[in-house]
């Protein structure tokens, strides 16, 4: 008996190159900028399998929405793509994700710019109406929507525990002299902010970034 059996579909799916798919929505998360606190959904693609392409089964991640007036173009060009109707009103952010939950739309995908590490990552720059409806599919599980959720729940009855029991946090007095020495390593700079953003999404402002 040898080793083992080479098996590719263990190796996951390749990453997704320049073209249009025919994608379904299968995933989003919600999180708020650190800075601005807008909200900001992330989607996530699969490329069909039922339809003749490259890539079938790959994923598309963080197709990036930010809620400010001068992107809300954005949401409604990926509505309409797929197929939710004309004036729907929408209530939340988290109301249009689930909207657009297991939507079928087709979507142009070209690569970003190089990142710090100098890799690029697909993402997504046009949305157009499929040419092939799905009837079947069933639902996706929503495990990022569920984490994101339950997240922020666990975030709000923090607060809200700590409201109740009349927690305060205290200010810091700038005014106290320090009596303790600053030490940094030689030849280091201690407020380089080596952090870097790689994802599939467009091109946002640091002060609209999640982390």
């Amino acid at each position: 008996m040898g080793f083992y059996d080479v098996d590719y579909s263990n190796a996951g799916a390749e990453q997704v190159t320049p073209g249009t798919y025919e994608v379904f929505v299968s995933d989003y998360t919600i999180t708020k900028a650190q800075r601005t606190g807008n909200t900001i959904v992330s989607l996530f693609y699969t490329v069909r399998d039922d339809v003749s392409q490259q890539h079938q089964g790959a994923k598309i991640q963080y197709d990036t929405f930010v809620e400010t007036e001068n992107s809300k173009w954005r949401w409604d060009t990926a509505a309409k793509a797929a197929g939710i109707p004309d004036k729907t009103p929408i209530q939340s952010a988290q109301d249009w994700a689930n909207l657009m939950i297991n939507k079928d739309l087709k979507v142009k995908v070209d690569m970003s710019k190089p990142n710090d590490q100098g890799k690029s990552y697909p993402e997504v720059k046009s949305f157009y109406n499929t040419d092939w409806p799905n009837q079947g599919r069933p639902a996706p599980i929503l495990e990022k929507a569920y984490a994101s959720q339950q997240q922020q729940s666990n975030v709000n009855q923090a607060a809200s525990r700590a409201a109740q029991n009349g927690y305060t946090q205290q200010q810091p007095n700038f005014n106290q002299q320090n009596t303790y020495q600053q030490q940094s390593l030689e030849g280091t700079d201690p407020f380089a902010d080596n952090r870097s953003i790689a994802n599939g999404g467009i091109n946002i402002s640091d002060d609209d970034l999640p982390f």
